[in-house]
């Protein structure tokens, strides 16, 4: 959603997305020399040979996170070891750098005292900066409200009205 919103406001980023992308003629990798790039990175080792979580490759100047839930156990045996490759990814952010983190999510806002960059956190929670109100379900999607902007998306349920305050606050 992020480079998408970034390519509809004119901002031309390379991208690389991990998962599928409904929209037809949408690529997975566009690169095109812009000084900006959108990866969908995330906490799985980048090979047998190397184990380092793959965000901790990319040294992100911004860093959006959608939950800190324990995952992968066969890699990280405690919700502590899967928590700890999160905290080392915010403490490499730079000071100019932004957060961005949903702020339902437990674990996910313990992650801002790991980092010197700037925080805004986003969701339905009374805590979020960016909050998520009025959120209706509908056949085609859903809409919400965000501050005073009505926000209505061709997507369903609340946890894309979630990704998509997450991507647009990051943008």
């Amino acid at each position: 959603m992020l480079a998408w919103i970034l390519l509809q406001s004119g901002q031309n980023s390379n991208h690389l997305i991990g998962g599928q992308i409904r929209a037809a003629g949408w690529p997975l990798l566009k690169l095109n020399g812009s000084a900006s790039m959108v990866l969908e990175g995330d906490e799985y080792p980048c090979s047998a040979t190397d184990v380092l979580p793959k965000f901790l490759r990319y040294h992100a100047q911004d860093l959006v996170v959608t939950n800190v839930c324990h995952d992968h156990p066969e890699i990280y045996p405690t919700p502590e070891a899967y928590a700890n490759v999160f905290e080392q990814a915010c403490a490499q952010l730079p000071k100019h750098g932004t957060m961005v983190v949903n702020a339902d999510d437990p674990g996910a806002m313990q992650l801002p005292q790991f980092t010197q960059a700037a925080v805004r956190t986003v969701g339905f929670a009374a805590q979020a900066e960016a909050r998520i109100t009025k959120f209706r379900a509908l056949r085609s999607g859903c809409h919400f409200m965000l501050g005073g902007v009505k926000v209505r998306l061709q997507l369903a349920g609340k946890m894309n009205a979630l990704n998509a305050t997450l991507a647009m606050t990051a943008a």
